[in-house]
């Protein structure tokens, strides 16, 4: 092999390495994977989930619970958390949690939407957002689509660095800061009852 072929190799490898760390590419990949899944979602009724002895109101919690009952949309967003963590592990910054919250904010509304048109397909969670005469709570609407957002974060980016979830981790603290209403305790919650249930380890 010439120095030329060499050093192209080289150069090559290296770009290849720093656009997989790049937090857009691997947004804008996951983005891309929901947005192609969405197909697969047609016909498909989320169950409402059982509310067996007492349950805990939060949206949140109701997420959690749903999507236990929804395999299909579990086996959509695992698309995106799969796409997300092979692309950021090897991004030295997310394992202290910088620059989680700036990507996690500019990525927010384009994930909202594409997951707002999943719950909607599917009917993920229906009597919450929509009344009995269907009229469509938005605000409530758009707070499910967050959630799962948070959850899709969570997952990704600890799987990425191959960590331990839990509330005081830098990854799952720098995720709070983006959302607000939806608690660091309530991420790892979700996120380790669903992990393993979309083919991805988390300690």
């Amino acid at each position: 092999m010439t120095n030329k072929l060499m050093l192209r190799n080289i150069l090559e490898q290296y770009i290849n390495e720093t656009e997989e760390q790049k937090p857009d590419a691997a947004m804008d990949g996951g983005l891309d994977q929901l947005k192609a899944g969405l197909s697969d979602l047609k016909g498909y009724k989320a169950p409402e989930p059982k509310k067996e002895g007492k349950i805990d109101e939060s949206i949140a919690a109701l997420v959690g619970s749903g999507l236990l009952a929804a395999p299909k949309l579990i086996e959509w967003l695992g698309q995106a958390v799969n796409f997300i963590a092979k692309k950021m592990s090897k991004n030295k910054d997310i394992a202290t949690g910088k620059g989680i919250e700036s990507f996690g904010k500019k990525w927010e509304k384009f994930y909202i939407n594409i997951l707002i048109q999943g719950v909607k397909l599917t009917g993920f969670l229906e009597s919450q957002w929509k009344d009995k005469d269907g009229k469509i709570n938005e605000e409530k609407l758009k707070l499910v689509a967050k959630v799962l957002y948070a959850v899709i974060l969570g997952i990704a980016l600890t799987t990425a660095v191959k960590g331990i979830i839990s509330p005081g981790s830098a990854i799952i603290k720098s995720i709070e800061a983006v959302f607000g209403t939806t608690k660091a305790v309530e991420i790892v919650s979700i996120a380790k009852n669903i992990a393993s249930k979309m083919g991805v380890s988390i300690a």
